[in-house]
């Protein structure tokens, strides 16, 4: 690893640094307008697979057994009322409040460099600009970058950078950005809930930022799976030039992607591309070619998406069964959201630089590991600052966040607890009495007492929870917005109550 070179790079960065990217570079509106383009077609082209998808036999027994008020529903309804659903489903970011330098995504944001930010850094702006930090957890910076270099250079064709990596010639596809001008160049990685999950995205962290869909609906590129784990799994050129680089066992252990081999005629090992029993149960012969879809075009991704997993009949049927029950049914009688793998959604990204506060909705953070704690009161100032709704999940409430691996998300959760926080209501149409006012910020006190003087679990969330429910909930329990609701104010509001249907807007 080159440490002059990088130290060199921290300066570059730091002359940069009073330059602000517009909400989407020239690069960034061509590459966005030549896969819309690439899209339309493809979408087109595949509407008759999926319907006769949609109308399998495997398929249909696993729509009868999970969700059986649709399963009789034709194929082109179903079809129909999915792309309505997508139409207002979130795009969300995760990332941590706090930075842990062990985490896996320990490049991304925290609520620190939130605060003091005035648009959604990318993966690239990050290390130009806050470069110290990013030094602390450097191999999970490299974990991160190398396989995005990957895929948005060699897959996605996007303009390589121009200065040298300072972490080895070659490494990864797209060298170093020179600036910040051609980081910008770049993605903000995110996710579509059309799960309708509580919480979306929670494998990246406590905190997520919903966008304004209307904001970045031009500049949003779908995929059928997540493109970090397409390129890990199905690019071999890429792990295979990347992994030989590390020349000893505990540098190459430091990447999922690579496996040390003995190997008596190469001095005790070497560093192998990919973990094949990683990666086995992937069928990345679907993927190829890997095709990207946007918010208007994307019916080519559904049938990867049922395939991502290799089964003995071709695809997953309780996986399309899945997607289309958390898609279509309300919360409330939508199946529980089941997790035997990470990747349970279409990656969004995002061919741009969102501003603050314009382009974000609302924001979610997790009750477990934020309310009532020191990050959490940031969290609420960052969207008092920006006047954005901040709503409390429980999400799937696992032990502990996200640490040097992917957690073990449990086998099911409900995904239907969503608290608005009436500290950021005020510039919206609900009806939030004083006593509710005044009962949420004692819990918030109790709370707060409570993690001074104990560890705070995953039980003690559910308490929360279910406190907050009962005393609250009433004025402050949303749902997500849906296809049939709020007619054309979609954009504008943010949940629709969970006890009356109203719509919860903001003021405009």
């Amino acid at each position: 690893m080159n440490v002059v070179l990088w130290l060199t790079l921290i300066n570059v960065g730091a002359c940069s640094a009073t330059y602000k990217p517009p909400p989407q570079t020239e690069a960034q509106v061509k590459a966005y307008a030549n896969f819309k383009a690439d899209a339309a077609t493809a979408s087109i082209a595949a509407r008759t697979h999926v319907l006769a998808l949609f109308d399998d036999a495997d398929v249909r027994a696993a729509l009868e057994k999970c969700c059986p008020s649709i399963a009789a529903l034709s194929s082109s309804e179903l079809l129909n009322r999915y792309i309505a659903e997508v139409a207002v489903s979130e795009i969300a970011h995760g990332f941590p409040a706090q930075n842990i330098p062990e985490q896996i995504n320990a490049l991304d944001l925290d609520i620190d460099i939130a605060l003091n930010s005035s648009w959604f850094l990318n993966q690239w702006q990050l290390p130009l600009l806050y470069s110290k930090r990013e030094l602390t957890s450097v191999y999970s910076l490299i974990a991160y970058l190398a396989p995005a270099g990957a895929m948005e250079v060699e897959t996605w064709k996007l303009n390589p950078f121009t200065a040298a990596n300072p972490f080895g010639d070659n490494i990864w596809p797209g060298g170093w950005p020179a600036d910040l001008q051609e980081a910008s160049d770049r993605l903000v990685y995110a996710v579509l809930n059309q799960h309708q999950l509580d919480f979306p995205n929670s494998n990246w962290g406590n905190v997520g930022v919903v966008f304004k869909t209307s904001y970045v609906r031009n500049m949003t590129i779908l995929t059928a799976v997540d493109s970090g784990d397409f390129v890990c799994a199905c690019d071999t050129n890429f792990t295979t030039t990347f992994c030989k680089t590390w020349t000893n066992e505990t540098a190459c252990n430091k990447f999922w992607y690579c496996s040390w081999e003995n190997d008596s005629t190469s001095q005790g090992g070497i560093c192998t591309g990919g973990h094949a029993g990683d990666y086995k149960e992937h069928n990345c012969t679907e993927m190829n070619p890997f095709q990207s879809g946007t918010l208007d075009h994307f019916n080519h991704l559904i049938i990867p998406y049922a395939k991502w997993y290799n089964t003995s009949f071709g695809f997953d049927a309780d996986r399309v069964a899945l997607l289309l029950g958390r898609t279509l049914l309300p919360w409330g009688t939508a199946p529980d959201f089941i997790a035997h793998g990470f990747d349970f959604y279409f990656e969004a990204d995002l061919l741009g630089n969102p501003h603050f506060p314009e382009g974000v909705h609302f924001v979610v953070a997790t009750i477990a590991d934020l309310f009532g704690s020191t990050s959490g009161d940031k969290v609420v100032k960052w969207c008092l600052q920006n006047k954005w709704v901040l709503i409390w999940s429980l999400g799937p409430n696992m032990n502990k966040l996200n640490a040097s691996s992917f957690p073990s998300l449990p086998d099911v959760w409900k995904s239907n607890t969503r608290i608005a926080d009436p500290r950021t209501t005020t510039t919206t149409n609900m009806t939030v009495s004083p006593n509710t006012t005044t009962t949420f910020q004692q819990m918030w006190l109790t709370a707060s007492n409570a993690r001074q003087h104990s560890v705070i679990n995953n039980v003690t969330a559910v308490d929360w929870w279910n406190q907050l429910h009962i005393s609250v909930g009433k004025d402050l329990q949303l749902k997500p917005i849906r296809a049939n609701s709020c007619g054309v104010d979609t954009d504008n509001c943010f949940g629709v109550l969970y006890n009356t249907d109203q719509c919860a807007c903001y003021n405009i």
